[in-house]
Parts: structure tokens; sequence; C-alpha cells
């Protein structure tokens, strides 16, 4: 009698699922419910209501999700435009695109590779339409996405060291990154929706592979100076050419005023570029005509490079700490379930998840080359999965890989007699590269392993361009 009450209480409330055991299923089934049968204990119960929130919560961020990238294809500049495998329009961000233009944009399928863009040209009535065209899967079926966007021809070639980039190119990196696709900025995104639209120079710290490249993207995409390019400085590929061209070029982006300016791997920029860029910065009052970005490899619990304090304290840098991976362990599950989604999306996979044995491993691993590994590593997972689970012994087959190139010790192993020869220079350049071959050309890992900085080593490793004086 309890139950028969209870079922129409519910059903009066417009309920249409019930999940119960036995009687309480057949009596909800001959009400009309959508009922599923229960038949162990209550622990059962917890699980399934558990899962069922788990799956709610899922589908919601995809609502959320959904919305954004809805948001984002029609606020960005040009238009973006989807087909799908028959050439028919599926989508357009803004107005439906031209019936000449989509011809061409059919004509150019074949020519799209499988992982990596196509870029042209379309020139229309004095025009120049710059093409993106991407191959994109949704479950089993094909799609081709073209962002088409007016541009000025002849575009900017990149140098050496020297990258640029407008909105819909950061964009669409940042979108692809795996900080997007798995929600990975966490506590991050208040920090950057607040600095993003402030003058002052911002400093990211961060052990490798935790993504500051990506974060200084998104602080680019969210700040006033979006319409104006976003110039990416390499400090580790500076030559004296280029960096002559960098402060005395009229074409300079130090000279742009309006733009954005990114400088990576500070940690390995040589003395006296360090000491022209302060000069630069403070007597021609920099930081107010650009917005200056700076980034720099730092390992947890030691202290910051010399370059990064300098230019840190004397321009007033905000600073954004970037967090490791190992320390958001509670974090994993949830990251690596949203970036198997997309994996599944992209690979034509349908794998729920991971076997318990599976996520333990994952969660005990150290992670030393944080979100950048991780994202590897669940992708050749997923890529030698075919079952519905990752299961525990391919885990540890990866993994194990991985133990071998970033934990092999070189150090460890005993020198064989009369090995080192030549002079002490020699001797340590040697001993350099040995542990730089151990670590798969990982500079902070090698300098870590050595005991010297990221600094020293890149000295060690260019002395010709520590010597030379400059002109």
């Amino acid at each position: 009698d309890e139950t028969n009450r209870a079922l129409d209480r519910l059903r009066e409330g417009g309920y249409k699922m019930v999940v119960s055991d036995m009687v309480t299923h057949t009596l909800a089934r001959q009400k009309g419910f959508d009922a599923f049968l229960i038949t162990s204990g209550v622990e059962s119960l917890h699980d399934a209501f558990a899962q069922a929130v788990q799956i709610s919560d899922r589908f919601r961020q995809m609502r959320r999700q959904n919305q954004l990238l809805e948001g984002v294809a029609r606020t960005r500049s040009g238009n973006t435009i989807v087909l799908d495998k028959d050439g028919q329009l599926a989508y357009a961000a803004k107005e439906k695109p031209d019936p000449r233009l989509l011809e061409l944009l059919r004509s150019r399928i074949p020519d799209i590779p499988p992982a990596s863009p196509l870029r042209f040209f379309h020139s229309e009535g004095g025009e120049f339409t710059r093409v993106t065209a991407h191959r994109l899967r949704a479950g089993w079926d094909s799609y081709y996405t073209f962002h088409c966007q007016l541009s000025q021809i002849p575009l900017r070639s990149s140098k050496n060291g020297l990258r640029f980039f407008d909105e819909a190119e950061a964009m669409q990196q940042f979108m692809h990154s795996f900080y997007s696709i798995s929600g990975a900025m966490g506590m991050l995104e208040e920090q950057v929706n607040a600095i993003a639209p402030t003058r002052q120079p911002v400093m990211i710290l961060g052990e490798v592979g935790t993504g500051k490249e990506q974060i200084a993207r998104a602080l680019y995409l969210r700040s006033p100076r979006v319409n104006s390019p976003l110039a990416v400085v390499d400090c580790s590929l500076m030559t004296d050419k280029n960096w002559e061209y960098l402060f005395n070029h009229y074409a300079s982006p130090l000279n742009e005023g309006s733009c954005t300016v990114y400088f990576q791997h500070l940690e390995l920029l040589a003395h006296q570029y360090q000491q022209e860029l302060l000069a630069v910065a403070t007597e021609t009052n920099l930081p107010r005509r650009v917005r200056l970005l700076f980034s720099a490899a730092c390992i947890e619990g030691q202290p910051l490079p010399e370059p990064v304090q300098v230019l840190r304290s004397q321009l007033g840098c905000l600073t954004l700490q970037l967090p490791t991976l190992r320390s958001r362990r509670d974090e994993l599950p949830s990251l690596a379930s949203l970036y198997l989604s997309s994996l599944n999306a992209e690979l034509g996979k349908q794998i729920i998840g991971f076997d318990p044995r599976a996520s333990e491993q994952l969660l005990q691993y150290e992670w030393p080359n944080n979100y950048t590994q991780f994202k590897q590593v669940l992708q050749e997972l997923v890529t030698l999965t075919d079952s519905a689970y990752i299961r525990g012994s391919v885990v540890a087959e990866v993994l194990a890989r991985e133990r071998r190139t970033y934990h092999s010790d070189p150090a460890a192993a005993p020198a064989a007699p009369g090995a080192a020869s030549g002079t002490l220079d020699e001797i340590i350049l040697q001993a350099i590269h040995q542990t730089l071959d151990a670590v798969g050309g990982n500079q902070t890992a090698a300098a870590k392993r050595l005991g010297i900085s990221r600094t020293t080593l890149w000295r060690y490793l260019n002395p010709q361009k520590t010597a030379q004086p400059k002109k």
C-alpha cells in the first residue's frame, strides 16, 4: 500500500524513472514508469545513484561546453563553416556562406591532411580570404571545418625564435590544448580572468609540461588587446640577428603599440640579452606600450633562475604559479575522463574508462613532465586499447617505458676505468650530453639530475654565445 501511494505521488510530481527492488519494480511498470531493477543490497542502490549523478554532471558539462564553443564561434573574427562527409553545409557560425565559396571548400576536402590543418587563400572581388581547414570526427561521422578570415597579403613570415599569431590562430591552439579539453585550468581560471584585462607584465612559472604557453594564450585571448597580434619570442632560440631585429627594426612587435609580446623559456635568456631587455623596458616605458608576458621553467622547491628573479622584481610582474600534475592527484580521474571523451571522438573509439588497477597506477605515477606527459600517455593508451576499458596491464607497460625515459639515471652506473678523458670542460660537456640522452633531451630534467641550473646547462651547451662580446 505504501509503495502504491508513493508511486502515485511521484507520477503526479512528474517523475518518469524509478530505480527499485522487485516489488516496486513490478508496480512501477504497471503504472507506466521507466523502471530499473536493483537485485542486490543498499550498496548497489548507492552506486546507482552515484552513477546517475555522475552521468548528469557529465551531460551538464557537455552542454556548457557546447554553449561556450557556440559563443566562441559567433564572436571570433571571420566565419567558421562545417561541411559533412557529403560536402553539405552542416553549420555556419555567422552568415550563410556564398555558394561560390562553398563550392571551393567542397573541392578542397580531399586535400585536407588527416592530422594537420590545410591553409590556403581565396581571392574574390579584390579581397583575400585566409582559410584554415581541419578534419573532424564526431562519433563515426566525418566533418570538415573551415575558418574563413579576411586577410592582407602578404602575411608576415616567422623568424627563427619569433612567431606571430592572430586571435583565430591563438584560439584554435588553445581550444585544442589539454587545458581546454580536460578543464585542467581549475583554480587558475579566476586568476587568468582577473589578470588578463590589466596592463602589468605577467610572469608565468611552472615545471616543464605544466602548460605555460597555453596560459599565455589564454591571457592574450581574454585581454583588450586580442585584436592585435600575439608575438612569441623563444629565448632559447634567440640569435644576435633576431635580437637586433626585435629591438631596432621598425616592424618589431615591440614597436606596434597594442601588441602582446610573450617571452618564453626566460630562464635560458643569455645574460647580455637580459640586461638589454631590462634597460629597454625601464627606459622606454615598454610595459605601457605593449603587453609583456614571460614564462620560465622552475622546479618546485628550488630558487628561481637569475633572469626570472631580476625581471620579475624590476618590472613588477604579476605572478602565475602553475600547479604540477602530481599536486592534483585527486583530480586525475576527472581530467582523464574528460580527455578520454575527446580522444574517443578523435580516434573513433568507444572506450568507457579505466579498470581499477589502471586508475590506481595512473594515480601513483609521479608525472615528471606533467600535463604534456599525461596527455601523451592517454593518447597512447587509447590507441593501444581495443576493449571497453583500459586495462591495468596496458597502463603498466606504457608507464614502464615512461619510467625508463624520465627516471633512468646514468650517474648511478659506475664509470669504466679511463672512460673520462680530455679537458675538464670536455668531460663536463660529455656528462651533460649523456644525461640529456637519458632524459630524452629534457634540459630541465637534465639540469636537475646534474645539480646545476638550466642557465648553467645552456651556457655549457652554447659556449660561443656566452663568450662572444656584444657588438
